[in-house]
Parts: structure tokens; C-alpha cells; sequence
């Protein structure tokens, strides 16, 4: 329920799911709520360029009221997620960003690419943005489409190469953003 609190007060791990340079993994059929921090964690357990996630699928899967985020995709290659609901992230002890999903590399030249968003929503009272694009590298290569957005879809500070298809979208923010299609 809404009127949940967590017990701690410092850090922004205790992710529901973390995926680190992992490979094949398939997340479906799910409900993850309540985390101190990302609902889902994709990302790296090094800092290596090619230590990354490679072949994720995350299907029909409700990510509510993460602390900080519902998704974090902060390195991967193939990463498909589909039909999946991010709601009230960021309503328990908010901590920045509260996206549903942020798309934010953790250094330069991390790989995201291949990244497919499709037939996802958006919505019920995310504290910070819908969907937020930040910080990618040259190759990175990411598709949107058939979602809907009921706050704010963010481009910002070095985002590259994204298609944007078939979506409703309240409010899109696009800065410092080059090949936005």
C-alpha cells in the first residue's frame, strides 16, 4: 500500500532484480515493488568496455514504487523490454532520478545498443521523469515505440541514435541530443 515506509536511510542499492555482465536472462511475468532502489538493475560489475549485459528480455512486468528507479539500463546490448508497466516510482523515501526507466551510462564509452522499449506505460504518479536517455556513447542505438507517457520523456546531455515511434507523449525534453529520429 502507499502508506509503506523502509527502515533504512542512506545508500540507493537493494535493487529487486540486478543483472550485472550477464547474458540470456529472460524477466517475465512479474511484479517488483517496494525497493530501496531500482525495481530492475541492468548493468556491469566492472568498469570493462565489454563487460556488459548482453541478450535481456524483461516481459510484462510491473516495476511500482522503486525508490529511485523502476529500470536502470546502465550497459547491455540486445535488451528488449515489452509490455511493462513502470508506476509510482520514487512514492516511497524518494531519491533522484525516480525515473520509470533511466537509460544513463556509468562512464564514458559504455555500450547500450540494440535497446527495443515496445508497448510499455508510464504513469500513475512517477516522481521524476517517465523515461530519461542521458549521457550515451556514439554507438549507442535505442527504439521506442507503441508506449505511452503520462509525465516527461528526457533526451538529454549526449544522447544518441534513438527512434521514437508510435507513442503518446505528454511532455518530451530533448537537450544536447544528436539523431533523434
Amino acid at each position: 500500500s502507499s502508506d509503506l515506509t523502509h527502515i533504512g536511510d542512506k545508500g540507493q542499492w537493494g535493487m529487486g532484480i540486478s543483472v550485472q555482465s550477464s547474458d540470456n536472462v529472460d524477466i517475465t511475468d512479474i511484479k517488483i515493488k517496494n525497493c530501496w532502489g531500482d525495481c530492475i538493475y541492468v548493468g556491469q560489475s566492472i568498469r570493462e568496455r565489454g563487460s556488459i549485459c548482453h541478450n535481456v528480455r524483461i516481459q510484462n512486468v510491473v516495476c511500482e514504487s522503486g525508490r529511485r528507479q523502476g529500470l536502470s539500463i546502465i550497459a547491455g546490448k540486445d535488451i528488449l523490454v515489452k509490455n511493462c508497466k513502470f508506476i509510482k516510482i520514487g512514492s516511497i523515501k524518494f531519491t533522484a532520478p525516480g525515473a520509470g526507466i533511466d537509460i544513463e551510462p556509468n562512464h564514458p564509452q559504455t555500450i547500450t545498443e540494440n535497446i527495443i522499449i515496445d508497448g510499455c506505460s508510464f504513469g500513475e504518479n512517477n516522481k521524476g521523469k517517465d523515461l530519461a536517455i542521458i549521457n550515451l556513447d556514439k554507438t549507442a542505438s535505442i527504439k521506442i515505440r507503441n508506449c505511452s507517457f503520462d509525465h516527461k520523456l528526457v533526451f538529454w546531455d549526449n544522447s544518441y541514435n534513438i527512434e521514437v515511434e508510435n507513442c503518446v507523449i505528454n511532455i518530451l525534453d530533448i537537450n544536447k541530443a544528436e539523431n533523434i529520429i
